[in-house]
């Protein structure tokens, strides 16, 4: 029996009680109109949550066609719901996701409204922000019927306030854009009262791995290439609850540092165990036409397995994920040898596919689990609970901004994952903690932009 550390923590009942479980579905449900069409392409066990965002008085989700289609890929429940599992509702209303059903003839007003989205942002302007990859049947066999857009939504009216169309000067052919952040701060690293038009998105290409860089002010677009954004040879391979599958996938999760002069845009792949970082003053300055001068990367250390979602905490300034493998939330302070395990749950935290930062929730984080192996293999159970959401309470105490962790500061000393041992530990009993290895970069290291050979 195999121990990282050496040490077994209880789990406390204060720090249980701190992942709330809000909701919880076995299978995705619809309050579909009468006559909707597509019904007939639409499989709820083929049909994930991957992003969630808090409103004023709706809570939204992004339900992405990626194995089959579906009656709407930007849904909404009422914020303080007391069911179980609500019925989804499609937003802003059920005409914006009719036209970019399956089998539907292409017309001109097509891709005015959603055909496949990914991921949400609420911004400080109190907008909500929707990545249609313009893509259906994006996973299976890729049919691209509409360009990929961003459009932002007024969360107070629910009406469309701005559109962004991406275009094909910055895709390649196999593009899929499936996640981004806002930076709304000006070019001093302020967010100007009452000046939401100011900034850059940086919008992530998960198939062709870039970063593309839209200039709000200007209008202005760019493509960013780095190989720490592709995919690496030695993470292609999943494996979750004794659920195993191969896919290579480039950068997907992103966050973003607090607004100031120096602010940081962080991610990793999908199929690495890599982080990695860059100013984003050095995204804000769009490369070359011919040899482009390399991003200063950094690479900040490696997780005990993959993930999908990266989250930047704006009250403990720490970056949030969850390696996939060892079905755990985690927060690590850059810099710190130590990092603190949020929640573990082998059974309830199967595959988190969002971690969310709530703006209008006052920064609590919200937390989407879907069992992405149970649906990759075909091997859902109805019967069962497939996908739940969870909020992240922070700590009580007026000296603690930040949350209690459910394990004290956990020592780096083992790379090697510690994977093996979780299922000897259920939840109720202990908790094991997950290593992570920091990368010490020497001063040249750290002025010379990544290469090829760093993945070695």
């Amino acid at each position: 029996m195999f121990l990282a550390v050496g040490v077994l923590w209880t789990l406390a009942l204060a720090s249980a009680q701190q992942l709330n479980l809000v909701h919880e579905w076995n299978l995705v449900n619809y309050n579909t109109p009468r006559g909707y069409p597509g019904q007939e392409f639409f499989l709820a066990n083929r049909t994930i949550i991957t992003s969630t965002e808090v409103g004023f008085d709706r809570q939204f989700f992004a339900i992405p066609k990626i194995w089959s289609d579906n009656p709407a890929t930007l849904v909404s429940i009422p914020k303080n719901s007391a069911e179980k599992g609500p019925i989804f509702e499609a937003y802003p209303s059920w005409d914006w996701h009719v036209q970019g059903v399956k089998g539907q003839p292409k017309t001109p007003t097509t891709c005015s409204g959603f055909v496949n989205v990914f991921r949400l942002r609420v911004d400080r302007c109190g907008r909500l922000w929707a990545l249609d990859c313009g893509i259906l049947d994006s996973y299976v066999a890729p049919d691209p019927i509409c360009p990929p857009k961003l459009i932002a939504f007024d969360l107070h009216t629910h009406r469309e306030v701005k559109r962004i169309e991406i275009p094909k000067s910055v895709l390649l052919a196999n593009s899929l854009l499936s996640n981004f952040q806002v930076d709304d701060t000006d070019e001093f690293g302020n967010t100007p009262e009452g000046n939401c038009d100011v900034g850059h998105i940086y919008i992530s290409d998960i198939a062709a791995p870039a970063v593309i860089v839209y200039n709000v002010k200007t209008t202005e677009i760019w493509r960013h290439f780095d190989p720490a954004f592709y995919p690496h040879p030695d993470h292609g391979k999943f494996t979750v609850a004794g659920d195993s599958f191969v896919l290579m996938d480039g950068i997907i999760g992103t966050a973003l540092s607090n607004p100031g002069p120096q602010r940081d845009f962080f991610w990793h792949p999908m199929s690495s165990n890599s982080i990695f970082a860059v100013s984003t003053a050095a995204l804000k300055v769009p490369p070359a036409a011919s040899d482009p001068d390399p991003l200063p990367v950094r690479k900040l250390g490696e997780k005990s397995s993959q993930s999908i979602p990266l989250a930047y905490d704006p009250v403990t300034e720490a970056l949030v994920f969850s390696p996939a493998t060892e079905c755990a939330l985690v927060s690590w302070k850059l810099g710190e040898k130590n990092y603190r395990l949020l929640a573990y749950d082998p059974v309830t935290l199967q595959w988190i596919s969002e971690i969310r930062p709530a703006i209008l929730d006052d920064n609590h984080i919200w937390v989407v689990s879907s069992r992405l192996q149970k649906y990759e293999h075909n091997t859902v159970n109805p019967n069962e609970v497939n996908q739940r959401l969870f909020r992240l309470e922070r700590a009580q105490h007026p000296r603690n901004l930040g949350f209690s962790p459910v394990s004290p500061d956990v020592p780096l000393l083992h790379p090697e994952p510690f994977a093996a041992a979780v299922p000897d530990y259920p939840l109720q009993n202990h908790l094991v903690p997950i290593p992570l290895r920091l990368v010490r970069e020497t001063q040249e290291e750290r002025e010379t932009p990544l290469g090829l050979a760093r993945f070695a």
